[in-house]
C-alpha cells in the first residue's frame, strides 16, 4: 500500500480505537448500584474484551502509541503505553465490581432485601469476578514496566496495589461463604466451616494484604520528589493505614472464629485441647480501634457481629466444661482445622 493508503488505515485504527475506549469507559463511569448483571456480562464485558485484544494487537506489534489515546489518569504523570492502559482497565472493571458487590452485601445485611441470599450470592460471584480481572491488571502491569517505581506519585497505580485488591476480594468472597456455612442446619455435625475459616484465601490474604499496602505505600511515598512530596504524602498516608487497620481487624475476627469452631469440633476427643482453642479464639477477639470513618462502619459492624458469634461458641464450650470434663486448657499450642478454601479467581457470567 502507499503511504497514503497506510496513513488512512492508521487514522481509521486510531479513530475506532478512541472510541472503543470512549464506551469502555462510560460503562465504568456509572454507580456501581446500577449494575445489571445481565447488561454487565452479555453487552459491557464483550465491549471490554474488544477494546483489550485491540491493546494487546497493538502491544503485540511493539506499539505504544500517542498518549491522546493511552492516557488513563488525567495527569501530566500518566503513561502512554497499551499494557499500562489495559491494566487499568483490568483494575477498574474488577473495582467495579468490588463496588456492586458491597452494595449488594449491605442490602442483604439491611434487612430491607426481599431476597438477601440471590444478592449474597451474586455479590459473592462478583468478587470471584474482581479478583480475576485484578489478577490479569496485575500481569499487564507488570508487563508494562510502568510499575510503582515509575509511577511514585500514584502509588495506587501499581502491580502491589491491585494484587493487595486482589486478595481482599478474595477474602471477602471467602467471608461470604462462611457466612452461608454458618447459617446452615447441618453445621454443628459439618467440619467445614472450621476448615474455611483457616483457608489461606481468607485469613493470610488479609494478612499479606496489609503488608502489600504499607509496603507499597512507603515505597511510593519516599520516592516521590519535591514539591509533590507533601501532598502526595497527605493523600495516601491515611489511606494506606486504614486499609490496614481494617485488614488487620477483619483478620482477627476470622482467627478467633476459626479457633471457636475448631475447640467446638474437638471438645467430645479431646476437651484439653479444646479449651486451649478457646483462650487462643478469646486472646483473638481483643479489642482493635477501628478507624472513624463511614467507610468502614460495615467493616465494624461484621467484626462484631463474628465476635459474637465467636462469644457464644466459647461460652457453650466453657459451660459443659465446666459442669462434665473439668479440664484444663493443653499447654502445647493449639491447632486449628486443615484449610478448606471457599473462593477462586473466576470471570463472572450472568445465568
Amino acid at each position: 500500500p502507499s503511504e497514503g493508503d497506510a496513513t488512512s488505515t492508521t487514522s481509521r485504527t486510531l479513530a475506532q480505537l478512541a472510541a472503543a475506549r470512549g464506551q469502555v469507559a462510560d460503562d465504568l463511569r456509572g454507580a456501581s448500584e446500577q449494575l445489571v448483571p445481565k447488561h454487565w456480562s452479555q453487552e459491557v464485558g464483550p465491549r471490554i474484551d474488544r477494546y483489550l485484544s485491540m491493546l494487546d494487537f497493538l502491544s503485540a506489534e511493539g506499539e505504544t502509541c500517542d498518549p491522546t489515546y493511552f492516557c488513563w489518569h488525567p495527569s501530566e504523570r500518566a503513561v502512554a503505553h497499551v499494557l499500562f492502559d489495559a491494566a487499568c482497565v483490568c483494575a477498574a472493571t474488577g473495582l467495579r465490581e468490588m463496588n456492586a458487590a458491597r452494595c449488594l452485601a449491605q442490602r442483604a445485611a439491611s434487612g430491607a432485601d426481599a431476597t438477601p441470599e440471590d444478592d449474597r450470592r451474586l455479590a459473592y460471584r462478583l468478587l470471584c469476578s474482581a479478583a480475576h480481572w485484578l489478577e490479569r491488571a496485575v500481569a499487564k502491569m507488570r508487563a508494562s514496566n510502568h510499575d510503582v517505581d515509575n509511577s511514585p506519585a500514584h502509588p495506587t497505580l501499581s502491580s502491589q496495589y491491585f494484587d493487595a485488591l486482589r486478595q481482599v476480594a478474595l477474602a471477602q468472597a471467602q467471608e461470604i461463604g462462611i457466612v452461608r456455612a454458618a447459617a446452615s442446619p447441618a453445621i454443628e455435625e459439618s467440619s467445614s466451616l472450621a476448615r474455611a475459616c483457616k483457608s489461606d484465601g481468607l485469613v493470610a490474604s488479609l494478612a499479606v494484604c496489609a503488608a502489600d499496602f504499607l509496603r507499597g505505600a512507603v515505597q511510593a511515598l519516599r520516592d516521590v520528589p519535591p514539591p509533590e512530596s507533601e501532598s502526595v504524602r497527605s493523600q495516601f498516608a491515611a489511606h494506606f493505614k486504614e486499609i490496614e487497620c481494617a485488614c488487620l481487624a477483619k483478620a482477627d475476627a476470622w482467627d478467633a472464629l476459626s479457633f471457636a469452631l475448631a475447640a467446638r469440633m474437638a471438645f467430645d476427643d479431646d476437651p484439653a485441647a479444646a479449651m486451649a482453642q478457646v483462650a487462643k479464639a478469646r486472646e483473638f477477639s481483643s479489642e482493635r480501634t477501628l478507624p472513624k470513618s463511614p467507610a468502614f462502619d460495615s467493616v465494624a459492624a461484621a467484626r462484631g457481629a463474628t465476635l459474637e458469634l465467636v462469644g457464644h461458641i466459647c461460652d457453650a464450650i466453657e459451660r459443659v466444661n465446666a459442669l462434665v470434663a473439668h479440664a484444663r486448657p493443653a499447654a502445647t499450642e493449639p491447632r486449628r482445622a486443615s484449610p478448606k478454601n471457599l473462593a477462586s479467581p473466576k470471570r463472572y457470567q450472568h445465568g
